[in-house]
C-alpha cells in the first residue's frame, strides 16, 4: 500500500480460479459488498459513477437493531487491478482499504491491504489488527466464492 508504513497495514492474500476480471465484477457492483464486506448488513445506494474516484456507496453495519450509516468513498480506481477505498464504520472507525488482482495465468491473486485510519482500532493497534485479519481473511473468502459462482 502505498505511502503507509507496513507495521500499520494487515494484508491478507488468496488466489481464484476466476480471472481478474471476474472478481473485479464483484468488486465493481455496489450492490455486491453486502455479499462478501464482514458487517455490511444492507447497501443503501451507490453513486452512479462507482466505482469511479470520488464515488460514494452508501451503507448500513452491525447487527439487528443497533444498525449504522455511514459511506465508503473510492479513492483510486485502476480497473481491472486495483481499488483504493477508505470506508467508514463510525463511530467505531474508519480504514483504507485498497484491493489488487493479480493473474497468475489459471487465475487470480488477490491481496486485500487495510490501515486503520480511525477509532479504536488506532488506540489499541494490537486489538485492532487482529480483528482486521480475522475480518480482512472472512471478507476476502467471500469475494473470491462470490466471483467463483458468478464465473460458472
Amino acid at each position: 500500500m502505498s505511502g503507509m508504513r507496513s507495521a500499520d497495514v494487515v494484508r491478507v492474500q488468496d488466489r481464484t480460479t476466476a480471472s481478474v476480471e471476474q472478481v473485479w465484477s464483484c468488486v465493481a457492483d455496489p450492490y455486491s459488498y453486502a455479499d462478501w464486506v464482514c458487517g455490511t448488513a444492507e447497501i443503501e445506494g451507490a453513486d452512479a459513477a462507482w466505482p469511479g474516484a470520488g464515488a460514494q456507496l452508501h451503507h448500513r453495519f452491525g447487527p439487528w437493531p443497533l444498525r449504522f450509516r455511514d459511506n465508503t468513498t473510492v479513492l483510486e480506481c485502476e480497473p481491472p487491478n486495483r481499488l483504493v477505498l477508505e470506508a467508514g464504520a463510525r463511530p467505531f472507525g474508519a480504514v483504507r482499504a485498497e484491493l489488487q488482482m493479480t493473474s497468475d495465468g489459471s487465475g487470480a491473486t488477490v491481496e486485500l491491504c487495510e490501515q486503520l485510519t480511525a477509532g479504536l482500532g488506532v488506540r489499541w493497534p494490537r486489538l485492532g489488527h487482529t480483528v482486521q485479519r480475522l475480518r480482512n481473511r472472512s471478507s476476502l473468502t467471500a469475494l473470491l466464492a462470490l466471483a467463483e459462482r458468478r464465473a460458472r
